[in-house]
């Protein structure tokens, strides 16, 4: 966030610098008057471009963490799957579908940094899965879930 913001500043300084008085002794009082105005329509244009990449950025941020959790929930479910036809049960803890797959070591963790929450029910035969969203506490309106 704060590389956007010194972005936006820097963006800011080179119209500024672009469109600064350099000349000042041969302008007229018209043509300083017309660079002041372009001067405002720039700062206008930078501001509602900045406004506008902040708020895809936020959104991107929100929505594309809750996807990917939601991807990695899918492949969750498929190796729990896996886990079940080969034995019979799921496994009791979520842990125990890395199996010393370095490629699965860093499954069990969501987006945020957060371990899924992972329960086995029904002595084996059923399980709860979700992810403990952004706050990392479980049954709040951001957990992520699939239904």
């Amino acid at each position: 966030m704060t590389a956007i913001f010194e972005f936006i500043i820097e963006s800011l300084s080179l119209v500024m610098d672009f469109l600064s008085l350099k000349d000042s002794k041969k302008d007229t009082i018209s043509k300083k008057s017309h660079n002041k105005h372009n001067v405002k329509i720039a700062l206008y244009v930078l501001s509602i471009g900045s406004l506008i990449l902040i708020s895809f950025l936020l959104y991107k941020n929100y929505y594309g963490n809750e996807k990917r959790a939601i991807e990695k929930l899918v492949a969750i479910e498929k190796i729990l799957a896996s886990e079940k036809e080969d034995i019979g049960t799921y496994p009791e803890n979520l842990s125990e579908i890395i199996r010393n797959n370095p490629l699965r070591k860093d499954i069990i963790i969501d987006v945020w940094g957060n371990e899924y929450y992972y329960e086995q029910l029904d002595k084996g035969q059923n399980y709860k899965l979700c992810s403990k969203g952004k706050d990392g506490v479980l049954n709040t309106i951001d957990d992520v879930k699939i239904d």
